[in-house]
C-alpha cells in the first residue's frame, strides 16, 4: 500500500503547505476540451449572473429565494469546476449535490411560490422534512429516487464504497505477479473521472441559466435574452465536437443516462417557451447524447 501525489514529490514535512498552494494555482489545462470547457462555463455563469442582477430589485420571498439560491449555485459552480480542474473529483461532486437540490428549490419557486414562503418561515424538524430533496422531486413531478443525485452522494459528499476508485486503484504487475493498492492525495487527473466531472458541471450549469431565464422570463429584457441564447447556443456546438468521442470511449452505462437525464431537465426548463424549445431542437444535443 502507498501513497502518491498527482505532481513531483515533496519532503513529507511540506506535504500540506504544497497541496494547498496548489490549489490556489491556475490548473494545467492538459487538453483542448479542458480548455474549451473552460471558456464554455465562464460564458455560462456570466450570463446567470447577469439575469439574476438584472432582478435584484425585485419583491417577494420567491424572487429572493430564487436569486439566493441561483447566486449560491454560481459559488458552488465555480468552486466545482476549479475542483475539477485540479483534479479532485470527490470535492467537485460534492458541491454538485448541492447544486441540484438548488436548481429543484428554484424549479419549485417558479411552479408555487407559496413554497417560497414556507422555506422561509424557520428551520423546525417539519420544514427540513417538507423541502427534503426527495419530497421536493416528488411535488416536481420527478421520482423520489434520482440517480445522479445519488451519484454525486456516493462520489463526493458521502463516504461510500462506490466512490473509493476517483482516489485509489490497483497496480498490477504481470510480470512479477504482485498487486499494490496505491491510494492518491492531491487530485488526480484520470481521464474519465476529468471529463465525467467537466461535463456535469458544465449541464448543471446549462440547466440553472435555463431556470433563471425561465423565472425571470417576463421581466428580462432582449438584449439579455439574446445573450443567454447565444450562451446556449456556443454551449452547444462545445456538446456537438466533444460528447461523441467521451461517450464512446469513457462513459459507461450510467453516465450515458445521467447524461439523458440533463438533456430532459434541459428541455424541462424550456417548457413553455416555444422559441427556446426549438432552439433546443437545433443545438442537436439530444440526438448527440443518444448517438
Amino acid at each position: 500500500m502507498s501513497i502518491e501525489n498527482k505532481t513531483e514529490p515533496k519532503p513529507t514535512t511540506d506535504c500540506a503547505r504544497f497541496l494547498i498552494d496548489q490549489l490556489g494555482l491556475p490548473p494545467i489545462q492538459r487538453n483542448q476540451f479542458m480548455r474549451d470547457a473552460r471558456d464554455v462555463h465562464i460564458r455560462t455563469i456570466d450570463q446567470i449572473f447577469n439575469l439574476i442582477q438584472s432582478q435584484s430589485k425585485g419583491k417577494g420571498v420567491a424572487n429572493f429565494g430564487t436569486i439566493w439560491l441561483a447566486g449560491k449555485s454560481i459559488d458552488d459552480l465555480n468552486c466545482a469546476f476549479h475542483l475539477a480542474q485540479q483534479g479532485y473529483m470527490a470535492q467537485a461532486y460534492s458541491l454538485l449535490r448541492s447544486v441540484l437540490e438548488s436548481e429543484d428549490l428554484i424549479e419549485l419557486f417558479h411552479k408555487d411560490p407559496a413554497e417560497a414562503d414556507k422555506w422561509a418561515e424557520d428551520d423546525s424538524p417539519q420544514l427540513r422534512t417538507h423541502f427534503r430533496a426527495g419530497n421536493v422531486r416528488k411535488r416536481l413531478g420527478k421520482p423520489e429516487h434520482d440517480s445522479l443525485y445519488s451519484f454525486f452522494c456516493g462520489h463526493g459528499s458521502h463516504p461510500r464504497f462506490e466512490g473509493r476508485h476517483l482516489t485509489s486503484y490497483m497496480k498490477v504487475d504481470p510480470e512479477a505477479g504482485s498487486k499494490k493498492l496505491q491510494f492518491n492525495v492531491g487530485g488526480k487527473h484520470w481521464i474519465k473521472d476529468v471529463y465525467g466531472s467537466h461535463l456535469y458541471t458544465l449541464f448543471l450549469g446549462q440547466i440553472l441559466l435555463l431556470q433563471v431565464w425561465q423565472h425571470f422570463g417576463h421581466r428580462i429584457s432582449d438584449g439579455l435574452a439574446g445573450k443567454a441564447l447565444l450562451t446556449l447556443d456556443n454551449t452547444g456546438q462545445f456538446l456537438e465536437a466533444h460528447l461523441p468521442e467521451m461517450a464512446k470511449q469513457i462513459f459507461t452505462k450510467e453516465g450515458q443516462e445521467h447524461i439523458q437525464q440533463m438533456v430532459d431537465e434541459m428541455k424541462q426548463a424550456f417548457a413553455g417557451a416555444s422559441a427556446l424549445a426549438k432552439e433546443l431542437i437545433k443545438l442537436g444535443i439530444q440526438k448527440t447524447c443518444q448517438n
